[in-house]
């Protein structure tokens, strides 16, 4: 009797432990393709890539901070939106006319569709968003739909990011964006944020947002480290031809 006691007891534990991995999972995530997790800049961070697939995950069973869950038929009908912001920051954009970036094809320019502010424009004072040391910038906001027929297996980006959905799995869905940032200017990257149009509008009742270590970004190393690097591999061939 002790013993069925015991194995139900476990059972119980076990089971409000899963419960509450899958409840932490937040409710909107971001992630790239080859990327990495960097705690201290708590984002999915990948180096001078020019061209990757960047990943929106919405967790209906999620945490969201600002307000409760959100439901399936929330999210499939809530409209989001990818924040894309120019780091480091840039209020003046005279040293990137003519720069643009791709995103699923198409084409946006950054002097003529980039806004300067903080996101979401409309809720600037609003906390929730922060300013990662990026804002204010000058940044583009594209509003998308989650697909009920894009489904993948629940993945929390923090232990396992960079590696792509798993769609054999129905627990959340996602959203790729090819993103092609060689038309940028050399020394600038980009920073993602991910929010819905509830908090753009400032209503904090679904406040569901891509919490700040859910979020992710493009770092381009400094034109002096770039440079001290084209150094060492001048002095590295000088050696080199000196013993031969």
């Amino acid at each position: 009797m002790k013993n069925k006691m015991f194995k139900k007891s476990l059972l119980f534990v076990g089971s409000l432990l899963l419960s509450c991995n899958a409840f932490a999972i937040p409710t909107l995530q971001l992630d790239i393709d080859g990327g990495t997790y960097v705690g201290g800049e708590e984002s999915s961070v990948i180096t001078s890539a020019n061209e990757f697939t960047l990943y929106a995950y919405g967790n209906p069973n999620g945490t969201s901070q600002g307000g409760g869950n959100v439901t399936t038929a929330d999210m499939l009908s809530t409209e989001y939106l990818l924040s894309i912001a120019l780091s480091p920051q840039v209020s003046d954009l005279s040293g990137l006319v003519g720069s643009d970036i791709t995103v699923n094809g198409t084409s946006y320019d950054i002097s003529g569709n980039f806004t300067y502010g903080t996101p979401p424009l409309d809720a600037t004072a609003n906390p929730l968003l922060g300013g990662h040391g990026i804002y204010d910038t000058y940044y583009l906001e594209l509003s998308f739909f989650f697909d009920a027929s894009m489904t993948a297996s629940l993945v929390n980006t923090q232990d396992a990011g960079g590696l792509g959905p798993d769609t054999s799995g129905s627990d959340m869905y996602y959203v790729p964006f090819a993103i092609d940032m060689s038309g940028l200017a050399a020394g600038y990257g980009l920073h993602f944020d991910l929010y819905n149009i509830d908090l753009k509008r400032g209503d904090l009742v679904r406040g569901d947002f891509a919490p700040f270590s859910h979020d992710a970004g493009v770092n381009v190393p400094e034109p002096s480290s770039l440079a001290l690097f084209g150094l060492g591999l001048l002095g590295l061939g000088f050696i080199k031809r000196r013993k031969q």
